[in-house]
């Protein structure tokens, strides 16, 4: 047998650079796939392949988004489709599961969140016509979708897209009050959504009730006063959010309250009348007080400031802070919602707590109600602060509260 010929070092090089170059060319090739909406509307068109296609359009739009490829599949689609007929036409077949229509839904978020964003400017008028033919023909699928028979992985993209659909103005935020039961079983329920444990993780009910915390404080963006009203009248929707605060994490707790207290508390061009049906709603003043003894999960990130400060200290230090912060949260927000007469939900006496009637009906009962107004030092400011702003409030009060004191003990 012949020898094999050796080859020289240079014949190595250069075959590794050659092959070095082939494989760096194919690797850009893949990863810079573009998926054009030709492709989109050909998927959608088949009975089988829509799926992939919903599934391909999400992953492009989150791509984009992300900075990762620079081919705008939303902006093209939208442009060669206004109406987005192909995507309507997948739910408008006939049955479709639950999870095909959770999937359509997460199309439509991903279009409307572009189009009530950085497009609305251009494609403002596609968002508006989506959301009227969601709301005119496709409510039954709505609600299939936020049935609590669901899983959270339905029910959240069904939630944002109700939230990118609020967000595309006030004139679709007033066609979802008008379109939607806020005050029915199924909104109400969402508010206190509980995962299987069996089939569930712990974390997924946080998820949905962010989602329609989120769901909920997106109609006070809007500045049409009627929807605020409409909103904040029906009944189980905005109060239902408050009774399961005491159980809820940082996060929810704090995007809830100060959102609320921003939109809608000190929000002049909100009646008085409005808040208090709010307000007055069972057990929502009692729920947020009850946030003074919070000792829940805070996962809220500290500012880069924060951080700087608390690198040396320790993990508890650094909770207790946080706890902090929520305690003086629901104390800012029980404060202006109760004390000034400029927002708050009381009425100014003025007899000074010499008229045997009062106004503040309201607050009377909270105070009542109010547990460790002696103990809480929160409480027991708020108490102070209520009865300094309503004095007609003072005799009624100590009539009904049972506070002992001990004597001080003597030095001998």
């Amino acid at each position: 047998m012949g020898k094999r010929k050796k080859k020289s070092g240079n014949e190595i090089d250069s075959k590794r650079q050659k092959s070095g170059k082939a494989a760096n060319s194919e690797r850009p090739g893949k990863e810079k796939e573009i998926f054009t909406s030709i492709e989109f509307i050909q998927l959608l068109q088949d009975p089988v392949l829509y799926v992939k296609g919903l599934q391909r359009f999400c992953q492009a739009s989150r791509l984009f988004r992300d900075s990762i490829i620079t081919h705008d599949v939303v902006k093209a689609y939208i442009s060669v489709s206004p109406e987005c007929s192909e995507i309507f036409k997948c739910i408008e077949k006939g049955k479709t599961s639950s999870m095909n229509v959770c999937l359509v839904f997460e199309t439509f978020f991903t279009i409307l969140l572009r189009t009530g964003g950085n497009l609305a400017e251009t494609y403002a008028s596609v968002g508006v016509s989506m959301c009227r033919r969601i709301l005119q023909a496709h409510l039954r699928e709505l609600y299939g979708a936020l049935s609590l028979r669901n899983p959270a992985k339905v029910i959240v993209p069904t939630l944002r897209m109700l939230t990118s659909m609020v967000m595309q103005g006030s004139e679709c935020a007033n066609d979802v009050v008008t379109s939607l039961d806020l005050g029915g079983k199924v909104m109400t329920a969402l508010a206190k959504y509980q995962p299987a444990p069996k089939h569930e993780k712990q974390g997924a009910s946080t998820n949905v009730r962010l989602c329609f915390v989120r769901f909920v404080l997106s109609f006070f963006m809007s500045d049409d006063v009627e929807t605020l009203k409409q909103v904040l009248e029906a009944r189980g929707f905005v109060d239902a959010v408050f009774r399961g605060l005491p159980k809820d994490p940082a996060s929810v707790i704090h995007i809830f309250l100060s959102g609320l207290l921003d939109k809608v508390i000190k929000n002049l061009k909100i009646p008085k009348t409005n808040k208090i049906k709010l307000l007055a709603a069972h057990d929502v003043l009692l729920s947020v007080a009850e946030l003074f003894s919070w000792d829940g999960n805070y996962d809220i990130d500290l500012d880069d400031e924060d951080e700087e400060k608390d690198q040396e200290k320790s993990a508890d230090t650094c909770k207790t802070a946080g706890i902090e912060k929520i305690h003086q949260l629901a104390y800012d927000f029980l404060y202006h919602s109760c004390c000034p007469f400029k927002y708050g939900i009381n009425f100014r006496d003025k007899q000074y707590g010499t008229s045997v009637r009062s106004q503040n009906h309201v607050l009377l009962k909270f105070l009542i109600d109010l547990k460790g107004a002696s103990s809480n030092k929160f409480a027991h400011k708020l108490v102070v602060e209520i009865l300094k702003a309503c004095p007609d409030l003072l005799t009624s009060y100590l009539l009904t509260c049972n506070l002992s004191f001990d004597p001080r003990p003597s030095e001998k």
